[in-house]
């Protein structure tokens, strides 16, 4: 087979490798006049390393460019079965070799650092106040931070969104993280029991239990390796995954080219099963706190709106022209009697005329046009309706239209199936 095009991974090493040689050449040019002082020699020392460090990554990934994706699944494994009872540089040293065979891989799967795993990567510690205790944010989720220097120094390039992730609406940006590692991060501090320690760090047994628990993986201390899950139990941890980011349960501006931030347009959503300490309470002024105080009073059910007279006239956008047509009528059928089967609009709830359908800002004759009652009887009064006359020959769609319209609608937001995507065996 054709020799494989270099990785991301393998350019961030050879820029890395260049411009570290140039350093070490220049500190040796300035000792010949003068001694290093310790400053300089601790830098010397760090440009070095990376010198050493990037040989490696480029030395291995330069051997698995000849290989074939079988080849590279039984090399990878090989080297981790090696970083399992390796200790110290030697650890560090085979897991460069296996990161330089995995880069290839994702190169041609397409798949993401963290998708369809329970990988979250290096350098993460907790965001702690002065006193020690964990900060969070408005949502109650467990604040975290990246070191850039533990991706650089393992020279992971930095990940940029696909098309497809930017326009899913969910602020996703390019950066050191991408949305499932994101994802992952938010998914295991969620959990309760975190005890970080003084400087933030994630202890090793609650990532580890995390694991165990929602993926169902098993440690070998004896081999230092991670023995997967069940295909059940895998395949339902990689759904969850999904879900949570198809819901934008995650921090999008982590770990981004703009700077860790947690307030503001775009910041995620909180999981539903997030664990929060007793007694927890938003911070004054926040979206949670504000919400809070309006989630409150009797329940009020939904009415359809007439929007027709905001919707815009024209748009350039010829997909889009469709939905604006007629002031919008394909957009709400209801509006204008298609596609709405009879009882939608005056359908009773359980629960008697107060939980009836209210509606305001639109043409009343527009919506009560099934002649089922003239008078809306609703929570904040009676409402008196002139049903008007239904126009010559139209009559009532049955329910297998309206499903059809439904499903129709339905897939539009479906489009797109990352589950269909490609998966392949290992941890990054």
């Amino acid at each position: 087979m054709a020799k494989r095009k270099k990785s991301g991974g393998q350019k961030v090493a050879e820029k890395a490798r260049k411009t570290a040689a140039a350093k070490v050449k220049s500190y040796d040019k300035k000792a010949k006049a003068k001694p290093l002082n310790k400053q300089q020699k601790a830098k010397k020392k760090a440009a070095e390393k990376t010198v050493r460090d990037a040989n490696v990554y480029i030395r291995a990934a330069n051997t698995a460019r000849d290989m074939s994706y079988k080849e590279l699944q039984e090399a990878r494994a090989v080297e981790m079965r090696q970083r399992g009872t390796a200790k110290g540089a030697d650890k560090f040293k085979e897991g460069m070799q296996a990161r330089a065979i995995s880069d290839l891989m994702r190169a041609e799967t397409g798949r993401q650092k963290g998708q369809g795993t329970p990988y979250v990567g290096p350098g993460a510690t907790v965001v702690l106040d002065d006193e020690g205790n964990i900060q969070r944010g408005p949502q109650g989720r467990v604040k975290y931070q990246i070191d850039p220097e533990a991706y650089a120094r393992r020279f992971i390039p930095q990940f940029t969104p696909t098309q497809e992730q930017l326009d899913m609406g969910l602020n996703i940006q390019p950066g050191l993280l991408t949305p499932y590692q994101q994802t992952n991060f938010q998914w295991l501090l969620g959990g309760e029991g975190l005890a970080p320690t003084a400087g933030g760090r994630i202890p090793t047994d609650f990532r580890q239990d995390w694991r165990t628990e929602q993926w169902g993986d098993v440690y070998d201390k004896k081999t230092g390796l991670w023995k997967r899950a069940d295909p059940d139990k895998r395949q339902a941890a990689v759904a969850e995954q999904l879900r949570r980011y198809e819901a934008g349960e995650f921090n999008p501006t982590v770990g981004s080219v703009a700077g860790d931030r947690w307030t503001g347009k775009g910041v995620g959503v909180a999981s539903a099963d997030q664990w929060l300490p007793k007694g927890w309470t938003p911070p004054a002024g926040s979206r949670a706190a504000v919400g809070a105080g309006i989630q409150q009073g009797a329940y009020r059910r939904p009415a359809p709106l007439d929007w027709s007279a905001i919707m815009p006239t024209d748009t350039p956008l010829a997909s889009q022209q469709a939905l604006v047509a007629g002031k919008g009528k394909l957009y709400q059928p209801w509006a204008t009697r298609q596609a709405t089967p009879r009882g939608l609009i005056n359908y009773q709830v359980p629960g008697g005329a107060g939980f009836d359908v209210t509606y305001s800002g639109a043409n009343p004759s527009l919506f009560d046009f099934n002649q089922d009652t003239t008078t809306t009887t609703n929570g904040s009064g009676t409402t008196t309706v002139t049903a008007p006359g239904e126009p010559a020959g139209w009559s009532h769609p049955d329910y297998a239209t309206f499903m059809g319209y439904t499903q129709a609608m339905h897939a539009l937001n479906q489009a797109h199936d990352p589950a269909s995507a490609s998966f392949v065996d290992w941890e990054q």
